[in-house]
This record gives structure tokens, C-alpha cells and sequence, in this order.
């Protein structure tokens, strides 16, 4: 068995060698039991191959086909190794204080925690964000609006407003693809914007408040960004455990039909907007007749459809009248 002490024993969360004290002291060892084991002296350790094995048997249940996939990120977010290394270098040894690590993110993915959540940290655009149980986890699906804005709106320097900002990830994106960029950011959930907070940059200034009622009338906007609540109360009885058990129940349910943010942004962003100024609003595989027929009620035109990679209408864009 080959040791590498630069790489095997280098404990990410403690930024030193060998075995350390967890970070967090509060949190207890796994009692999964550990298998494949190697003493050293004194020391416990087990080497790169064994660990990533077994993690990938433990997550079956939970994770599915899924299973090696997840066990990777938990292992590259543990010991900071890169996923090649995961199936080059298998004799690589792990310090006993990592090993304790990746079996508590072990047994809370076990217990149905997204995997997100369990790391604390999730990926959108290619980007790294902060996460909790307080944030919608960032879904592909929403890099359409991403998309959309980058390709409608001219890249000089403009003012936007992210409404139902979240953990943050459209409008930070937006600033950080196009510099020049600056945003509001509202959420109702003050526990959101903690998290947030954590991920905007300086460009992004966060509020607290329900839709626009944080924005003072007489600020307008380029352009307004918004992915609001939209499930339906049928759709809300129909979701997965995964989803209906962690994610915040206040982000996802839209009203009876769904609709019932729509309505108000229909009804008051005009005011905030300049003139031709565009709405982008994220909407449900199934909304886009109704969202279109209730923006053109309310006055809004120019009325454009965006699909996401799975070819469902994803993203409705209108312009002020």
C-alpha cells in the first residue's frame, strides 16, 4: 500500500495534517461502521478506494443510480480531492477525522436529506452557492432565465430588481456574467436572505419584504427578474418526499391554480419599470397559456416563450406597454 502524506492526511475542514478535531464539535462521529481499515501507529486509516466504495453501497438506498455520483461529491467536498483521483489513485490514505466527517453527511443523506443541504453548498450556472432547508435548492431548469436575459438585455450598464430572490443565485449570476450589472434583491423569508447573503456580491443589494413592497416607487428598473412560488395546491399533495419534507413549503406553493404571484407581478411592475423595460418570470411546464393570456389582461406586451433543455415552456418574457 502506497501513503502519500501531502494528499492523504490533509484534513480540508481543519487546514492542517493528520488526525484532527472535527470543525464543528457539536457534531457527533457516524456510527456507521467503518470497514477496510489501515492503523498506522496510533492512527486509524482507511485508503481512498475502501471509502468511496462503501460510500457508494451505504447511499443506495436513498440515492439510487445516483449513488456514485453523490458519494463523489461528499469525498471531493470532504477531502478536497479531485474525482479523478477517486479512480486513479485508490491507494490514497484518509486521515480518521475526514472519514468521521463524510459518515455524519453519510447518514444525514440517509435520513432523506438532499444532497445540497447535507454539504451546505450546491452548484447553478457552473457556480458555486451557499445552501440550507431555509433556500429552494437551484434547479437546471432555471438557467433558461439566465439565458434569456443574457441574450435580450444589452450588456452596458444596468439597474434590475430580482423579486423572490431566494439564495440569491439569479441575480448573482447576472451581476457576476455581466459586470457592469447591479441589483435589488427581495425575499419574503428574512432566513433566506441570510443565506443569500452569503452568496451575492457587493452589487446585489438584499431586502426584505413581500414581492415589490421593499422597493420605493420612485426607483425604476431596466429590467425585472422573478421565479415565484408557482405550484398548485393539487401539485403540492403530489410532491416528492425529497422535496415536500425539506425544501421551504413558502417557496413553492403558488396559490390554489398556482397563479397567484403571477397576478401580482402582472398587476404592479409596470410601475417600476422604465420605459420598454422587460419582466422575466420562471413558470410551471403547464402555465404558459394561462401566464400569457394574464399578463396580456393586464396590459403587458410583446409576449415571448422560452423552453428549457427538456423542451417545456420554462420562462415568460413581457415588456412594459
Amino acid at each position: 500500500m502506497i501513503f502519500y502524506p501531502d494528499e492523504a492526511l490533509f484534513c480540508r475542514h481543519t487546514g492542517e495534517y493528520g488526525e484532527k478535531k472535527q470543525r464543528n464539535q457539536g457534531e457527533k462521529a457516524s456510527s456507521i461502521p467503518t470497514e477496510h481499515s489501515y492503523e498506522s501507529s496510533s492512527d486509524m486509516f482507511q485508503n481512498l478506494g475502501a471509502v468511496f466504495a462503501r460510500a457508494q453501497k451505504i447511499l443506495e438506498p436513498v440515492a439510487l443510480d445516483l449513488a456514485q455520483r453523490e458519494a463523489e461529491c461528499i469525498i471531493e467536498h470532504v477531502c478536497n480531492i479531485p474525482r479523478k483521483k477517486l479512480y486513479t489513485q485508490k491507494e490514497l490514505l484518509i486521515d480518521k477525522n475526514s472519514i468521521n466527517i463524510i459518515d455524519t453527511l453519510l447518514n444525514k443523506r440517509l435520513t432523506g436529506m438532499p444532497l445540497a443541504y447535507a454539504l451546505g453548498e450546491g452548484y447553478f450556472y457552473s457556480q458555486q452557492f451557499y445552501l440550507s432547508p431555509e433556500v429552494l435548492i437551484p434547479r437546471p431548469d432555471t438557467e433558461t432565465i439566465i439565458e434569456a436575459i443574457l441574450e435580450q438585455e444589452p450588456s452596458q450598464k444596468q439597474l434590475f430588481l430580482d423579486i423572490c430572490t431566494g439564495s440569491g443565485n439569479i441575480a448573482t449570476v447576472l451581476c457576476r456574467e455581466r459586470p457592469t450589472w447591479s441589483a435589488f434583491a427581495c425575499d419574503i423569508s428574512m432566513a433566506s436572505l441570510k443565506i443569500a447573503k452569503k452568496n451575492c456580491p457587493f452589487s446585489v443589494r438584499l431586502f426584505c419584504g413581500d414581492m415589490i413592497t421593499a422597493i420605493h416607487h420612485s426607483t425604476t428598473f431596466d429590467f425585472i427578474v422573478s421565479n415565484p412560488p408557482y405550484l398548485s395546491k393539487a401539485e403540492m399533495t403530489a410532491l416528492d418526499p425529497s422535496v415536500s419534507q425539506w425544501e421551504p413549503q413558502q417557496a413553492l406553493f403558488g396559490g390554489d391554480d398556482g397563479l397567484a404571484y403571477y397576478r401580482i407581478l402582472a398587476q404592479s411592475c409596470q410601475q417600476i419599470l422604465k420605459k420598454n423595460g422587460r419582466l422575466y418570470c420562471e413558470i410551471g411546464y403547464n402555465q404558459f397559456e394561462s401566464c400569457r393570456d394574464l399578463f396580456v389582461k393586464a396590459g403587458w406586451s410583446d409576449v415571448c416563450l422560452y423552453k428549457d433543455l427538456g423542451g417545456r415552456t420554462r420562462v415568460v418574457q413581457v415588456q412594459k406597454s
